[in-house]
């Protein structure tokens, strides 16, 4: 538990944007992932299968819910002291938290499989492990990052140096 804590946790909230509701969802995930020790080889398939179940456990959070998602990042200690000598030139404080907020915005509007795709693959999983991850074909969990990718190419496109976001 303790190697697969911190990126279990990482992953549900960056699904759900809710530190508590992603604790939640982890925490429950684990208790059955315990429960049902003698069905899996947990050495071996132990993340894959957490992974999973953090991923279905997420989807099936947000479909009762239907709430809408937030991009506030003052509850996140995000606020820094303007009379502390470290803060960064103000100019690119508040380009870098424009960028910040376009990112979460355009993210939050990703539908919830791309948005789990995309970001197991930034954690660094292959295709086959991501499509194992949400239950999808490989081919499909290559779709769902394909179009995660051309929709934030698109969205972050006039916010990045060099990014041609008008061809998909």
């Amino acid at each position: 538990m303790r190697e697969t804590l911190p990126r279990a946790l990482a992953y549900a909230r960056s699904l759900l944007r809710d530190p508590v509701a992603a604790e939640d969802v982890v925490h429950d995930c684990y208790c059955r992932l315990i429960e049902r020790k003698d069905r899996y080889d947990l050495p071996r398939d132990g993340l894959k299968i957490l992974m999973r179940s953090v991923t279905n456990a997420c989807i099936d959070r947000k479909s009762r819910e239907r709430m809408l998602l937030s991009i506030d990042l003052s509850g996140e200690g995000v606020a820094v002291d303007p009379a502390d000598l470290a803060t960064p030139d103000p100019h690119q404080e508040m380009v870098g938290r424009e960028l910040g907020e376009r990112i979460e915005k355009s993210m939050a509007g990703l539908p919830m499989g791309q948005r789990a795709a995309i970001h197991l693959v930034s954690l660094g999983y292959t295709l086959p492990e991501v499509a194992e991850m949400i239950g999808v074909t490989r081919v499909n969990a290559g779709v769902l990052v394909h179009r995660a990718r051309a929709t934030l190419k698109k969205d972050l496109g006039p916010y990045l140096p060099g990014v041609n976001h008008e061809s998909p």
